[in-house]
This record gives C-alpha cells, sequence and structure tokens, in this order.
C-alpha cells in the first residue's frame, strides 16, 4: 500500500503501473493479483486506506473535550494527518474521481465532523448555521489548508502552527457570526 500510494500520488491513475509497483517490491506481477483484482481496486483501496487512517486520527480526539475544544482538536488533527501521510492524502484527496464511479455517500471521516458539529450545535454554538453548513465549512477550511501545505511546501508560510490555529479560529468564529437567511432555498447565509 506504501509503494502504490507513493506511485499514485507521483504519477496519478493514468500512469500507475501494476508492473512497476511489483518490480519496486521485488515480487511477480502476479502476487498483486492475490490482493487486487485490477489496477482500480488497488487504486480503491490506497483511496480507503487514505480515508480509513484520517478517520482514525479524527476519532483518537478526545471526548472528554468541551464541544469547541473537540472542534479544534478535530482541525488539528485533520491538518496533522494529511502532512504526516502525504502521499495517502493526496491519493484521497487530490486524485480525480473516475465519471464512472460516483461517490455514493460521505465518507466516514466527514459524518464524524457531523457528529462533531451536532454535539457541538447541541451545546449552543453555531445556532444559526445548519449542521450540514457547519461541518462543510469546517471540511472545507481544513482541506483547503491541508491541501495547500501539502502541495505547495516551498511556499513560504507563516509558522505552521500559528497558520492552522489562525484558519481553525477563523472558521469557528466566522460560523458563529454567520445567520440563517430563512427560508433560502439555497440554504444561504448572510454575515451577522
Amino acid at each position: 500500500m506504501a509503494v502504490a500510494s507513493q506511485e499514485l500520488a507521483e504519477k496519478g491513475p493514468e500512469e500507475l503501473s501494476l508492473r512497476q509497483i511489483a518490480r519496486r517490491l521485488g515480487c511477480a506481477i502476479g502476487t498483486l493479483y492475490l490482493y487486487f483484482r485490477d489496477k482500480d481496486a488497488l487504486i480503491d483501496a490506497v483511496v480507503d486506506a487514505g480515508f480509513a487512517g484520517l478517520l482514525t486520527s479524527l476519532q483518537a480526539v478526545d471526548a472528554t473535550l468541551p464541544p469547541r475544544e473537540q472542534l479544534r482538536a478535530a482541525f488539528q488533527s485533520y491538518v496533522r494527518y494529511g502532512i504526516e501521510n502525504q502521499n495517502l492524502y493526496r491519493c484521497a484527496f487530490c486524485l480525480p474521481r473516475p465519471a464512472d464511479r460516483p461517490l455514493l455517500r460521505p465518507h466516514q471521516a466527514f459524518e464524524h465532523l457531523v457528529h462533531l458539529v451536532e454535539t457541538a450545535r447541541a451545546a449552543g454554538l453555531f445556532q444559526h448555521v445548519a449542521t450540514q453548513l457547519a461541518a462543510q465549512t469546517i471540511w472545507v477550511a481544513a482541506h483547503g489548508l491541508t491541501s495547500l501545505l501539502v502541495l505547495r511546501p516551498d511556499f513560504p508560510w507563516t509558522a505552521r502552527e500559528v497558520l492552522i490555529s489562525s484558519v481553525m479560529e477563523t472558521t469557528l468564529r466566522g460560523l458563529d457570526s454567520l445567520r440563517a437567511t430563512g427560508g433560502k432555498p439555497d440554504g444561504g447565509v448572510e454575515i451577522g
């Protein structure tokens, strides 16, 4: 999986070669077919491993923390996971999804974030923002930051922990300041 994720992150799905992976592993290509029916199955397994690792990272957040602190810890955990597992992160989030294999439902890592947002809403946070909008906003901020840190490491970033904290706090405070527009079919919001 490590070799496949590296090859996939570097070359993309079109250029991924089972023969090259077997060569790097020092095994016959037939050995790979004992585990994966074809290249698509291997790609799916690598993508699933990336999401599974992210879910494990998010689930490791201390559930006894107050809800806002849980969201902060989850945000930091998300970014840390992407930075520490760059190949898997790239495979899970940065590869184009084949048109013939649409996403059927959000991954469990996102659903875990939805649960954290529901807990926060039950504690009085984000009362004027729908749960899905709040969860997607946090996800977009964490993913955007992580992707940039992973894909553009040579950019002259400010101190990483300061940047992570700034984006996280701006996102959470922004959600606190949103007011629902009431009944708009697109679920739009306005800054209140």
